[in-house]
Order: structure tokens, then C-alpha cells, then sequence
């Protein structure tokens, strides 16, 4: 993840709703951890990016998406696009959807309050880098 204002505040926005009742299903790609990002990000509920999602074809798992976009080129106006222009990287999907990382692996990464501790611990460690990379806050 790249440090970017808009993805740490994305992150911290999108654990506060995860920690205050957002629909939460892991198995579906509108409503688990990635599905949850890119609400935040894209402004829209959870039914208009299913909608979104199955009109390029990317129902189903982020990671194997992801690693079709790392193999083929990144399409623009897709889903994993817009993601990719505010800060994350293609990797990045993997970790997002399983909580794992270098900077902290969330206890069960099928758990919203997990999640949410998990995308906190992210976005305090981007705000970290983007203050140490500009020197400023």
C-alpha cells in the first residue's frame, strides 16, 4: 500500500463502519474486507458495487481478480483500478483479504471488529511512512 491521504482515510473510515454494524459477509465480494474497502472509496453501497463487480466480470475472490490484472494489465474503470489509484498495490488485495501483513495479521480476518483493528493497525503504519517520506504531517 502506497501511504496516500485518501487510502488511510479510507481505512480508518471503513473500520469505523465495520465497527459500528456494516453489512459484513466474507464470502461475498461486495461486503468482505476488499468489498468493504472499496465502498469507502467508491462512495457507493454494497448492492451498486456487486452490480459494478459483475458487470466486468470480477465476482469472486480479490486476490484471483488482482492476480488476472497482474497477468493482463490493469483495465481502467475497473473496480481494482480506482483501488489501485488511491494506494493500493496489486499485492495488497491478498493481504487485505486475509489481514495478513508485514505490519500486523488480524486475529480471524473473517471477524469485522478483527478487520477493523487490522485496517487501523494499517492505516497508523501509512501515516507513519507518508510522515517519515514527506517530513511533515
Amino acid at each position: 500500500m502506497r501511504p496516500t491521504k485518501i487510502l488511510i482515510r479510507a481505512l480508518r473510515e471503513t473500520a469505523h463502519k465495520l465497527r459500528n454494524g456494516a453489512q459484513y459477509c466474507w464470502s461475498h465480494a461486495d461486503s468482505c474486507n476488499c468489498g468493504q474497502l472499496a465502498q469507502t472509496i467508491l462512495n457507493m453501497d454494497g448492492a451498486a458495487l456487486e452490480k459494478r463487480l459483475k458487470a466486468q466480470g470480477c465476482m469472486g475472490s480479490w486476490t484471483l481478480s488482482a492476480s488476472r490484472c497482474e497477468r493482463t494489465g490493469l483495465d481502467d474503470g475497473t473496480v481494482i483500478a480506482a483501488l489501485c489509484e488511491v494506494g493500493m498495490e496489486l499485492g495488497d488485495f491478498y493481504r487485505l483479504e486475509f489481514c495478513t501483513g508485514p505490519h500486523g495479521v488480524a486475529d480471524d480476518h473473517k471477524d469485522p471488529h478483527a478487520v477493523a483493528a487490522w485496517m487501523d493497525a494499517q492505516a497508523d503504519e501509512l501515516e507513519r511512512r507518508r510522515v517519515a517520506e514527506r517530513g511533515a504531517p
